[in-house]
This record gives C-alpha cells, structure tokens and sequence, in this order.
C-alpha cells in the first residue's frame, strides 16, 4: 500500500531482478576487464596516465637499442655518429623515435573546465614528460656508450640539447595526435564525413606511396650512378673532342677548359653516365687532371688545391706512379677505359672515400686515339646510414614539393568530388533510415523510393518487402485480437450473467435448508424423517456452493472492468487488529490455532480501499486455516518499508512446492486437486486477492517452505 501523495512505482515483487542485473553487471566487468587485458589495448591512442605512458615510452627504447646493440655491439649507437651501419641504425633511428612520439600517443587528455584551462595544463605536462624521458634516454646513452671520446663540457652540452629537443617533437606529435582524434570523433557522427575523410585517406596513402616509391627508386638510381674518377674522365672527353674532321687536341683550349673546371666557372655538358655531375662541384671529387697525346707528353693539367678540412693530400701533382700511369695510357690508347688504385697514402680514406684514378681515350675524324684524359680522384662508397639518409632526404623534399604544389589543390578539388558523392550515397541510407523510424513508430504504411540498383537499392527493395509483409501480419494479428477479444468478453460476461442468476436460486435452496433446519431443531426427539448429518452436509455444501458463485461474480466483474475499488487514506493497523478479532473464533473452532496480530507503531495512513482490504485479509486468513495443522500459528503484521505499507499474513502451515509457487496466483489452478475439492475450493481465491491488490496500485508475493509454513506479502 501506497502512502498518501506517493506514486512511485512498486518495487519488484521478486528478488531476481536484482540478481539478474548484478549478473549482468559481472558480465561487464568481465567482458571490459577482457577487453583491458587485450593486447590491442597497447595501440589504443589517448588512453593512459603519465607514468605508464613515460614508462612504456623508456621500455620501447631500451628495447630498440638494445636490439641495435645486439646487431653491431660496441659501436656508439646516437643519431649524430656515423658509425652506425645496416639494421643497426635503422633499429637506432626506431628506438629514438618510440621515444619521442609514443608517449605523446599515448597518454590520455588532459581534463579541465574550459578549453584554454586544458591547453595550459595540457603543454605543461606534455614539455614535462618529455624532459622526463628525454633525461633518461640521453643519460643511459650517455652512460652506456653515446659519446665516450668526447670530452665532460662537450658531452653536457650535447646532453642538454638533445633533452631540450624532446619537449618540442613530443609537443609537435601530441598536436598530430589530438588533432587525429578531433578529426575521427568529428567523423564518427555522420557517415557522410565517414566516407569523405575515407576517400582522402586513400588519395593520401596513394600519393605517400608513390612518392616513397620515386624517392627509393631515385636513391636506388643515385646509388648505382654516383659520381666517380671514371664518369668525370669520360665527361671530359667528350667536352675536349675536337670537332668534326679534327685530328689534333688545342692545348691551350684545353689547359683553359680544365682551369675553368677546377675553378667552378665551367658545368661540364655531358653527364658522362652519372646524373650528379652536374651538380657535384669539381672540386669535391677530383684531384687531378692531366691531357696527354699518344706518346705520353703532357698537353694540359689541372690540380685542385681545396681538399676536405682535415686531410693531407700527398703527391698532389701527380695521377699515379710513373710505371702504374704508362700501364693506364697505353691500355687507353688501345681503346679501353682504365682505372687503378692510387697508392697514395691519404688521411682522408676511411670515411666513405677512396682514391682511384682513370684514364678514357679521346678519338680523332679517323677512329683513332688522339689523346688520353687522365683523373684522380674519390670514389664515393656510401655506407648504409648515408644510403638511408638520402632516401629520407629525397622522400622528404619529394613530399614538400609535391604537397606545395600538387597535394593541396587535388585535396581541395578531391573534397568537393568525395562530399557529392557521399552526399548522394547517404541521401539513400536517409531515406531507409527516416522509413525505419516510421515503421518503428507503428506507421506501416511507409516504403522508401527505389532510385537505383546497386546495394542501396536492393537494401530498400527488402525494407518495402519486409513493410508490406509486417502490414500484412499486422493487419491479421489486429483481426485475431479483435476476435479473441470479443470472445473473452462475450465468455466473461457468459460467466458474469450465469453467477449472477445463480446466486438466486442458490439462495433460495439455502433459505429452504435452514427453515428445514429450525424445523429439525424444534421437533423433539428428532421426529424429522432427514437425518441431523444428512442437513448439516446439505448446509455445509450449499455454503460452500454460495461462497463459489460469489468468486465467480466477483473474477467476472473484473474481467469485464465492472469491479472498482475506492482508495482514501486509511488506518491499515485497526484493519489488521479488526479482521484478527473477527477471525480468530474460526481458527479456534477449525484447529485450535492461534490467530495473532503484530502491527508497527505510528504507521501512516495508506491509500486503500477499506472493504476490499478487509476481504483480501479474511480470505488469506481463511486459507491458512484450512492448510495449517492443529494447533499452529497465524500471524498478522503492517510495517512500513521505504514508501510502502507491508501487510503479512504468515503460517506455520504444510507450505507450497517450488514449482508451484508461479502458479497459484493463477485462476482455477489447485495445488493437490483431490484435497482442494474435498476442502472445497476452486483456485479462485488467491486470483481475487490479487486483483483487488492490483487494483488497489500494490503488489503481492509470496514465500514459502514445505512443512514450514507460508507468508504473503
């Protein structure tokens, strides 16, 4: 019972919602405890605090060089040593950059009140882990083998720069990251941004794509035609070839031609098989030049004086010992490029550089040798970092150019075309979705128009199939409704009618077996011809037959909504106590039970309907009697729970089986049908007390054991 001015709605009347939503609740848990422990959760951007996101930045690291050290031990593996070689150096370009951008992947956003609150805080934090992780990692190099020649006050400084870098590259990669997210949240609202950042996507990748394939092949190209003694004597050559129907070399032309070079006045005009000899100055691969004619005299020479910082150049006057430089000369003359080491000792050899020297024929109008050019200089053998350097080198500087000028005016004329489309695409999905909506509603009569034959369009094809065959089911379900309904009330009203007219004759009969019963009682020495047993059996059925007939009028009324209850603010604990006094004279009689009645003071008023409330008690109290054992216990209570008024009525009965517990609310159903009709009843008791309960804006329940007792609530 409701106290007064309350609506809230009844609580369960079982336990097993709460069990089932605390199952579901383990479920979750499980399920997102699962989804924690997956290891996919390590890529998971934006998701974890700073000094988880610090330490799996510092465990990458450690990891990256220590592969790097396993595969070139010994060598001080830092990004401005040279020494690196192979995959050494790449596992060492990995592991700095984990460094720099895993945290800032990572680690989640910052929470604030306003969006310059969350900025501030944001860059303070982001420049403090990045200190943080810049001070480890530049440490433990440090310590372990980043710098061990270089002296205390360089390596400080250097330590200290690299620290400082840290907080910029990792503010650059948090800026990518945030923006990344804004951009997919921005996304994921609407399908049509879903499909226009899609197709972007793909112009981005192919463009990333073909331009990291140029930049490899360039590097690959660069690679096999690098520049050498060889290329440049064949340059020469064909820049010193005397003209047509010339079979003489001009010495001063040429001592002109090479003086222009070694002073960088003069770009040579044939590549002479290596794209960078137009751009590589003279002065950076050659160190001697010398023309000579077919009998080895000297006609012309150039020396290049400017040598790399550091370097000691011996014999700067000539191209290879006398023997080695005839042995060259004369295999010229024969028609074949010559080249051979110069024996030369050079401090510069070692870095990537080796001095070799060539010798290339030059012809005259008769097919013969004319002359020879001879070339000293290095030959350039890059080592794997400087192969991988060029290649980022040659990507980046593709990329700039090619986003500069080609990227950003596709992208803007690549928008428009993806938002048309997607445009059109999402239009159909609308159109579906508006009508899905609608049919949801309970509106049948929606279809979507069909304006293409592609998946879109066979989708729609099925919604208007699947609508018209839900109006057709629906259309025949509402018919059957109308029909059971009709039936259930012409059955109801049946049964309403027929207790109704009963209950007249049944009265009758029952007027006539008392007046035979006065008649009985006044005769003396019992002259009647009835028996004393046979009338109070023929009492006792009609009793039972009058109590029948009034269920049924009463079930009939409340089908046919003819049956109102009228709830006011009422005592419930004088209407326990009441019904407690009435009864217990019947529980005395029938078994000499105790009838008890426990109400808590100072309840409120309920809102109740008085009469049926005393109905609802009487008949639970009338069925514990006639299911409790001699000398059992009936007991009454009224205690306030929350909002609610809790009425009990509890025995010390034969109780119910479980299985029968969900049942026996239900009309005409019997626990044991052999004893529920020698006791007279018919199932409909417990069906009128919740109905009137029901009515009332309450709830019953029931508990019970067997051989223990039973208790409604």
């Amino acid at each position: 019972m409701r106290h007064p001015g309350r609506d809230t709605p009844p609580p369960y009347a079982h336990d097993d919602l709460p069990a089932l939503f605390n199952a579901v609740s383990g479920e979750q848990v499980r399920e997102e405890s699962t989804y924690q422990r997956s290891p996919l959760t390590l890529l998971t951007p934006l998701r974890v605090g700073v000094r988880r996101a610090v330490g799996e930045a510092v465990a990458g690291w450690l990891v990256l060089m220590g592969i790097a050290d396993l595969l070139d031990p010994g060598a001080p593996h830092f990004l401005t040593r040279p020494s690196m070689h192979g995959l050494a150096a790449l596992f060492t370009l990995l592991a700095w950059t984990w460094a720099v951008a895993w945290s800032g992947w990572r680690l989640r956003q910052m929470q604030g009140r306003g969006p310059w609150t969350r900025l501030l805080k944001g860059l303070v934090r982001i420049w403090l882990v990045g200190l943080v992780i810049g001070c480890i990692c530049v440490c433990v190099a440090d310590v372990v083998s980043a710098w061990p020649t270089a002296t205390t006050n360089v390596r400080s400084g250097r330590a200290i720069a690299y620290i400082l870098v840290f907080p910029v590259l990792l503010t650059f990669v948090r800026t990518f990251v945030r923006l990344a997210a804004a951009v997919r949240r921005w996304t994921r609202t609407r399908l049509r941004r879903q499909l226009m950042v899609s197709y972007l996507s793909v112009i981005m990748m192919t463009f990333v794509g073909l331009v990291g394939v140029g930049a490899i092949g360039a590097g690959v190209m660069v690679i096999n035609h690098l520049p050498d003694p060889t290329s440049q004597a064949r340059s020469i050559a064909n820049t010193l070839q005397p003209g047509p129907g010339g079979n003489a070399m001009n010495p001063t032309r040429a001592q002109i031609v090479l003086q222009s070079l070694v002073a960088n006045r003069l770009r040579l005009s044939d590549v002479g098989g290596s794209p960078l000899n137009l751009f590589i100055p003279w002065t950076a691969i050659n160190r001697r030049t010398e023309l000579v004619d077919t009998k080895g005299k000297l006609l012309a020479a150039a020396t290049n004086d400017k040598v790399a910082s550091g370097c000691v150049e011996q014999h700067p006057g000539e191209v290879l010992p006398r023997a080695d430089r005839q042995r060259l000369i004369n295999g010229a003359l024969n028609g074949r490029v010559m080249s051979a080491k110069v024996p030369f000792a050079s401090t510069c050899n070692g870095n990537g550089l080796s001095e070799t020297a060539a010798a290339v024929p030059i012809y005259g109008a008769s097919g013969r040798p004319i002359a020879v050019v001879l070339v000293r200089g290095a030959a350039i053998a890059p080592s794997w970092s400087q192969i991988f350097g060029t290649i980022i080198l040659g990507f980046t500087a593709a990329s700039v150019i090619l986003i500069a000028f080609t990227v950003l005016p596709t992208l803007g004329l690549s928008s428009l075309a993806a938002m048309y489309f997607a445009r059109g695409l999402t239009r159909r999905l609308g159109a579906v979705s508006h009508a899905a909506s609608a049919l949801a509603a309970g509106d049948l009569t929606q279809r979507v128009p069909v304006s293409a034959h592609n998946e879109i369009g066979q989708l729609a094809e099925d919604f208007n199939r699947m609508a018209s065959h839900l109006e057709q089911i629906m259309g025949e379900l509402r018919s059957a409704r109308t029909q059971a309904e009709q039936a259930l009330q012409s059955r109801q009203e049946l049964v309403a009618s027929v207790s109704h007219e009963l209950r007249t004759p049944v009265a009758i009969v029952q007027a006539h077996l008392e007046a035979l019963q006065n008649v009985h009682a006044l005769s003396n020495r019992g002259e009647s011809n009835i028996p004393a047993a046979t009338m109070q059996a023929l009492q006792s059925e009609m009793d039972r037959l009058a109590t029948l007939v009034d269920d049924l009028f009463t079930l009939a009324r409340a089908g046919t909504d003819a049956m109102q209850v009228h709830c006011a603010p009422i005592d419930v604990g004088s209407i326990v106590r009441e019904v407690a006094a009435l009864l217990r004279p019947l529980a005395q009689r029938e078994g000499a039970l105790t009838l008890t009645a426990e109400t808590q003071p100072g309840l409120p008023l309920a809102l109740a309907d008085g009469e049926r409330l005393r109905q609802i008690l009487a008949n639970l109290v009338r069925n514990a009697v006639r299911h409790t054992p001699e000398g059992g216990i009936i007991a009454l209570g009224a205690a306030e729970e929350d909002q609610w008024l809790v009425l009990s009525v509890a025995d010390t009965g034969e109780g119910i089986a479980p299985e029968h517990l969900p049942h026996i609310f239900d009309r005409f159903y019997r626990v044991d049908q052999a004893r529920t009709r020698a006791s007279g009843g018919a199932g409909l008791g417990l069906a009128i007390v919740k109905e009137f309960v029901v009515l009332m804006g309450g709830h019953v329940t029931v508990e019970s054991n067997v051989n223990e007792g039973t208790c409604f609530h």
